[in-house]
Formats: structure tokens, sequence, C-alpha cells
């Protein structure tokens, strides 16, 4: 035993504190070896021998001695040094060994696990986006790791709801109406009908229709929360703000211009929601020098060519712009003068006459298009 202390360093001392404290490091590199991962315990072994073993061959060399074993020693030490990164950190909690896998395991099919949900709930730090195809008309669903923010719900019997509730939501956290027409509103009578709803944020601009009437109506009968949306307003949605940034003084003479225009930003990644905004509103917004600047666009007005100015796109600058409008609709949305914009501005374009629904996922990031085939 005598004859192999003579080859440790801080062993080969007769000195009882350097044979003490060699054993205390050694314990430590033992201990935190354990912990992470035992190619520390060799890296710190190896560092330990190799500053021995290069002060032994500096001392051997003054004294004219071999420095054969002190070279040799010095290499095994250098060796270990280098190994010790080399071989996987394996914690007390990180499963190893064949068949493991850190990605959770698909059910098969007929398990009974799956669900009967159009998409599953986020997970705890992604958010999803989903432009739902109800013809000519905005619904727009976000889901946040904490709430539920529905913007529009198209027009009366749009199927918003089904959609809703096949996703397991059970409450609406915040509800945006843009504005008063039909094809937006309209679908929210069904929603608010159906599904418990806490605040409602409305440009508060009357309009005289039954559609209107019975959306005022259902709110005030059921205590909900109104808000008239302005300019400068935001909200926490549960990892993400939605900012307000359009109108300040909305007017009944153009229900378009009365939108309310929202942006909601999730880390690194926005989307901005333009309702039915058209040229004067979008001219009001860059007066104002508003932060437009978005990842991903809501067309305006189901990309008619009466919105989405060059300059108004220009200060968006997005990468993707989701338009929503109905198959072969009767106002030929999306205008060829929308489409050329955003293909001259090098921004990619999804429609939800073509593919349908239209999900987002982001994790703040970056972010995924999840469409289907193109309707044929």
């Amino acid at each position: 035993m005598k004859g192999l202390l003579r080859y440790i360093p801080g062993f080969r001392s007769g000195k009882t504190w350097k044979r003490a404290a060699a054993g205390i490091y050694y314990a430590l590199a033992l201990r935190i070896g354990l912990e992470i991962g035992l190619g520390f315990t060799l890296s710190a072994v190896g560092a330990l021998l190799c500053m021995s073993s290069f002060v032994d061959t500096i001392v051997h060399k003054r004294k004219k001695k071999s420095i054969k074993k002190s070279i040799l020693a010095l290499m095994v030490a250098f060796i270990l040094v280098i190994t010790g990164p080399l071989l996987p950190l394996e914690g007390p909690d990180t499963p190893v060994g064949p068949g493991v896998s850190h990605r959770e395991e698909e059910e098969p099919p007929g398990s009974g696990k799956e669900k009967d949900a159009v998409e599953k709930p986020p997970e705890s730090h992604e958010f999803k986006v989903h432009f739902i195809d109800v013809g000519q008309g905005d619904a727009v669903l976000l889901q946040t790791p904490e709430q539920n923010v529905l913007i529009d719900g198209g027009d009366r019997g749009s199927g918003v709801v089904k959609y809703i509730k096949n996703l397991g939501v059970q409450e609406l956290h915040l509800v945006v109406g843009t504005h008063a027409h039909a094809d937006h509103i309209g679908g929210l009578i069904d929603v608010l009908k159906n599904i418990p709803v806490k605040e409602v944020i409305d440009p508060a601009v009357p309009h005289t229709t039954k559609t209107f009437e019975d959306y005022l109506t259902l709110i005030d009968s059921k205590d909900i929360k109104f808000t008239e949306g302005r300019a400068g307003m935001t909200r926490d949605i549960g990892g993400g703000v939605m900012e307000v940034l359009h109108p300040i003084s909305p007017s009944s003479d153009d229900l378009n211009d009365s939108s309310i225009v929202v942006k909601v930003t999730m880390g690194e990644v926005s989307f901005l929601f333009t309702g039915d905004v058209e040229r004067v509103s979008e001219e009001e917004m860059l007066a104002r020098n508003e932060p437009l600047k978005s990842t991903i666009l809501k067309s305006p007005h189901h990309g008619s060519s009466t919105s989405s100015t060059p300059a108004f796109i220009r200060a968006v600058n997005p990468d993707t712009a989701i338009i929503m409008c109905g198959r072969d609709n009767k106002y030929g949305h999306p205008h060829r003068e929308t489409l050329e914009t955003y293909t001259k501005m090098g921004i990619d374009i999804y429609r939800t006459d073509i593919y349908g629904d239209i999900i987002i996922t982001t994790d703040g990031q970056t972010y995924d298009i999840n469409i289907n085939k193109p309707i044929e």
C-alpha cells in the first residue's frame, strides 16, 4: 500500500497536513463526479497529477536526476485531463442507457389517450395563434400559457364556438371585437352565449343593426366587463403583451376605420392584428409613429386594395402575412394590388381561403406555421 501511495500526488509527502489536504481534494472530486459525471473526477485528478509531475520534472532536472518517470506521469496526467470532458455528464436524475429518450413518446392509435381536440393546448413555454377559417370574416384565437384571447368571431354560425371548445378551452379571459360589422362580431354572439368571458374590448362606435344590438345586450345581461378600446392601452395576457395602437377618436362615419388594431408581442415574435382598417387609419398610425414593426401581419380588411398601402406595409415589415377571406367571395378578396405589394416586399403569404385554419406556434424566439393541404 505504501508503495502505491508513493505515486499519488499529495500522499508522497511524509507530512500529515499535505496528506489530509490531498484526501479532502480527492474526496470532493469524487463526490462532485458522482453528481455530474465521473469525467469531472478524472479531470480533477489529472490536473493535480499534471501540476505535481511538472514540478517533479523541474526539480529532478535541476538536481540532474532521471526525469523519465516524471515525464511518463506528466503524459498520463495530460491524458486524464483531456479524457474527462469527453465522458458524458450523468446527473442522478438523468436517465441513461439504451432505449431512453428525452422526448415524450407518442401514444399509439387506439390507446384511448388521444384527444378529440383540433390541437393540443399549448405547452407551458409556448404560444399558439389560431387563424380560424370562418369564411369571409375574421376570428383569431390566442392561447398563451395563462390566458385565452379571442379577436373577432366571424359571422353568426361561423363554427368558432365548436372550434374553441374542441381545444378544451373553458373560458376566454379577453374578447376583442374590432368593429361592428357582422363578419367580425356576429360569431361573438354565439361565443358570449356559450363560453364564459371576463372582458370585452370594443371601439364602442354605435351601429344600427340587429347583430350589434344583440351583441351589446348579451354583454350587458351577462355583466361582462366592457372596455372602450383606445390607442395606448395595454394588457398582460400571460407571458405576452397586447398593445392597442388604434383608434384614438373613432367615428361611426366609417366603421372599418374605427377598427381596433392590436399588437401582441411574445418575446422576439410579434403579431399585428388590424381588423378592417383602411388607408386613412394606416396613415394616422404612421403619422403617430406607432410601433408597427411586427413579425406576422393579419392582413387588413381581408386583403382589400383599400388597405395595405406600401408605406404601411414597409413600416410593419412582416416576414409573413395571413389573409383571412372566404373562398370565391363576392368582393374579390384578396385584391391583386395587395398580393403584388406583399410579393414585391418578399412577404410570405398564407390565406384561409386556400389552407383553411392556419395555426402559428411560437416559443418567443422562432415560430412554426401549421397548415393543411390547399383546399381543392
